[in-house]
């Protein structure tokens, strides 16, 4: 039954939601922060699956995540489902709805879910007299928009790995920022269904590509609840950077697990998309570095070997990573970086092994 601004006990009620998550991507004045406390609107409890939009549909209300997980998605003549966005508490899925009124995607609960139901009129009125307001959803549309670029991107040419391990990462970053996460932890209540329907991997590649992760010590994700236990090697096997989320007003993104990764110091004078000359001996990357890109290369090819995937070329994959990790050790020398590159990769390949008994022979 619908509950007028209210909300289960522990639980923001719709303008406490708004304003913190409008706070995370622009400043606001103490006018517009009282504003947005005063919103009203209901609060409705659903069901798992239950829709709150579906394809076709005229949206009436904008919709604020209180607890639970929401998923927009599309599905396809034969019902394969593909989720293409997830929305934990505060989150705002469907701002889009005040200037496309038509839906042309699903929204539904994920998960046992509480959700606040503004009337558009009233939002509209809001943004109105604060033009701040619009800005602010505006941009946080565009980080949705951001979101789904980042997602088509690891859909489409990461490894399975790679996949879930940039998946888990975000997930957590945002849970960070939605203060629902515990340390590296946050409550995750997604099946192994929901993260192949995120992924578009089938659910036994997600289960044994799960038992990698959680082999390597990664991971732990059980009884809805994700932690990682080694934020830096997972980030680093899904390249993950939180830029795309575009937290915080400063233009400073930094995920609140780690520091992002450091940029090449260049000029925009030393970038060409297409180079007009070949390069010098000196700017073509030396032999260490040549292998060490070969090796991670290879690196993601072995997460498919782990997982079952092309089990066949364990053998010979393994052969090869193990002869450049030599290979990588003799050309670092004594030089500390390139030694901690090689304890990097290494350390790696090895948590991930299929063939643990290789390794001792």
């Amino acid at each position: 039954m619908p509950m007028r601004n209210a909300s289960a006990s522990g639980l923001p009620t719709i303008g406490e939601a708004l304003l913190a998550h409008l706070g995370l991507f622009g400043s606001l004045s103490p006018a517009e922060r009282h504003a947005l406390l005063g919103i009203s609107g209901s609060s409705v409890r659903l069901a798992a699956n239950e829709e709150i939009t579906s394809l076709g549909s005229h949206a009436s209300s904008i919709v604020v995540v209180l607890d639970g997980v929401l998923q927009r998605f599309n599905d396809d003549a034969r019902g394969n489902r593909q989720i293409c966005g997830l929305y934990l508490r505060g989150d705002t899925p469907g701002i889009e709805t005040l200037q496309m009124p038509i839906a042309d995607h699903g929204l539904s609960a994920l998960v046992p879910s509480i959700v606040g139901l503004v009337p558009q009129r009233r939002i509209v009125e809001l943004l109105h007299q604060f033009p701040n307001l619009q800005g602010l959803m505006w941009r946080e549309t565009l980080v949705q928009t951001s979101m789904l670029r980042a997602w088509l991107l690891r859909n489409s040419i990461k490894n399975a790995a790679g996949q879930l391990a940039h998946l888990f990462c975000e997930l957590i970053t945002r849970a960070q920022a939605a203060g629902i996460a515990q340390g590296n932890s946050c409550p995750l209540p997604l099946s192994q269904r929901h993260l192949a329907e995120v992924t578009g991997m089938s659910v036994v590649h997600v289960n044994r590509t799960l038992m990698v992760l959680r082999a390597a010590n990664l991971i732990e994700f059980a009884n809805g609840v994700l932690t990682v236990h080694r934020w830096d090697e997972l980030a680093a096997i899904g390249e993950f950077t939180p830029a795309y989320l575009h937290l915080g007003d400063s233009g400073t993104n930094s995920s609140p697990l780690r520091a992002p990764l450091p940029v090449p110091n260049r000029s925009d004078d030393s970038f060409d998309f297409v180079p007009s000359r070949p390069q010098t001996a000196a700017e073509e990357p030396d032999a260490f570095r040549r292998t060490a890109a070969d090796f991670k290369q290879m690196l993601k090819t072995w997460s498919f070997v782990s997982s079952g995937i092309m089990r066949g070329e364990a053998d010979e994959l393994f052969e090869k990573l193990t002869r450049l990790s030599d290979d990588l050790r003799a050309m670092a020398g004594d030089a500390p970086d390139r030694k901690a590159t090689v304890e990097t990769l290494t350390s790696l390949f090895h948590r991930v092994q299929l063939v643990p008994d290789k390794a001792k022979s």
